[in-house]
């Protein structure tokens, strides 16, 4: 969720803005997955209620809505990832590679460290299961993010995300790739037909995804359900730079109005508004000159970490914790506190010690690539 392993770094001004814009929203969404998580695992948050009935039911109703912002966020920079360059088979299957470095090593770093934890925690002390099952087959298919598709339980909560952001990964990939193919076999020079291929072959998706699949509780494990606030961050990241036409996020954004009209959901509203800030907004440097969002795009920086590594840890707070925790509800809102901030500052380690190698090295996955091209191109002296 780091955009660092996403934008060049010798990226514009403008796209540094925008990407520190992306970043404050990541952290903001990131610490409310969080919060939402600490409300509903525990003991500790049944023992605040006492205190802060309110904010506790407002946080654990509405606190998972912010996973829509990750994946109008997800739409929006792979947009911009792959509207730089050609992009052939090769390249592909590069941008599958190092997506999986990007999203799989951290990922898969996080299932050893929940295994190493309940290796050392004895059971006794555990108020929750960290996971639900555990077999060679079930972790299998989590590393090849096909625990849905297969019929496994997720070994932590947020991995089911994962496996739809994987997903959509390889089949926006594969779309660029056929529109690029098609614009060679048809000799296309006009950006205006080019525009027109672009939403002609993936609009009609997002639209059944709004229309269809999205009011179909059923689908909620399948890419499709997911796919028209995907498609958001898509063409806001699309007409952010002028690959295609703005009147066509404004279209997109009336798509998805229709759809609430037809039937409300409050994740779809929240892709919309998300949509439009991001549009909006991400053309101005405002945000850098205002402190407050510093800390915000601090946190979006290490919001992947924060993301996986905040459950395991909030598993071992309340864990070791759960005779101090339970002794009072002032007791049980340190914990959460307590908690909390323990996920932030896990979430450093784990950036430093497994994130940003995994940046680096699918940095070097497509810098390879470039230094390929350029040798097979050189520049006149």
């Amino acid at each position: 969720m780091g955009t660092a392993g996403l934008a060049p770094a010798d990226a514009p001004t403008g796209v540094r803005h925008r990407l520190d814009f992306i970043d404050a929203l990541r952290g903001l969404a990131a610490m409310m997955i969080v919060a939402h998580h600490i409300c509903t695992y525990g003991p500790s948050s049944d023992l605040a209620m006492e205190l802060i009935p309110t904010q506790i039911d407002w946080v654990w109703g509405y606190g998972r809505l912010a996973v829509q912002v990750f994946f109008v966020i997800s739409g929006f920079v792979t947009a911009l990832t792959l509207s730089r360059g050609p992009f052939g088979l090769e390249d592909y299957a590069r941008f599958v590679a190092r997506r999986y470095v990007r999203l799989g090593f951290p990922y898969l770093a996080t299932i050893v460290i929940m295994l190493t934890l309940t290796a050392l925690v004895p059971a006794r002390f555990s108020t929750f299961p960290l996971y639900d099952e555990i077999s060679w087959q079930a972790m299998f298919s989590h590393i090849l993010f096909l625990q849905d598709f297969l019929g496994y339980h997720h070994l932590s909560v947020g991995f089911w995300y994962l496996g739809i952001d994987f997903q959509f990964g390889l089949l926006f990939g594969l779309m660029i790739l056929i529109h690029r193919a098609l614009i060679t076999l048809f000799r296309v020079r006009s950006r205006m037909l080019d525009s027109a291929l672009l939403i002609s072959l993936s609009m009609p998706w997002a639209i059944m995804s709004v229309f269809v699949w999205n009011q179909d509780p059923d689908h909620d494990i399948w890419l499709s359900y997911y796919f028209g606030s995907l498609y958001l961050g898509v063409i806001c990241g699309w007409s952010s730079t002028g690959r295609v036409p703005v009147t066509m996020f404004w279209l997109y954004a009336t798509v998805l109005v229709g759809g609430l009209i037809v039937e409300w959901r409050d994740r779809l509203a929240l892709a919309l508004a998300v949509g439009v800030l991001i549009h909006w907004f991400s053309r101005s440097t405002w945000i850098n000159s205002y402190k407050l969002f510093r800390p915000l795009i601090a946190i979006g920086h290490i919001s992947y970490s924060l993301f996986l590594i905040h459950y395991p840890t909030l598993w071992l707070v309340e864990s070791v914790g759960s005779r101090l925790w339970s002794r009072s509800p002032w007791m049980g809102l340190l914990g959460m506190g307590v908690a909390f901030l323990a996920s932030l500052g896990a979430a450093v380690v784990m950036f430093r010690l497994v994130e940003k190698p995994s940046i680096l090295l699918s940095d070097r996955l497509r810098r390879s690539k470039t230094h390929a091209r350029d040798c097979a191109n050189p520049k006149p002296a």
